[in-house]
């Protein structure tokens, strides 16, 4: 029997990996995904990044 990865990290966004994705530790330095992420619309307009589904270490984040 296979076992879920719980440490996967799924992000549903209209622009995928095309627009970077920037995350900080909260503190002002910048850290690894999932903390605090946000990506920019074709606009410039910065969205948040929800986690809407934990699994373990990982989960789905949502474009919001």
């Amino acid at each position: 029997m296979n076992n879920l990865r719980l440490s996967s990290r799924i992000v549903i966004s209209p622009y995928g990996t095309a627009r970077p994705i920037m995350c900080s530790g909260g503190d002002g330095h910048y850290s690894l995904f999932p903390y605090d992420c946000t990506q920019d619309d074709d606009n410039g307009v910065t969205h948040q990044l929800d986690r809407v589904i934990a699994l373990g270490g990982g989960g789905v984040w949502l474009y919001r």
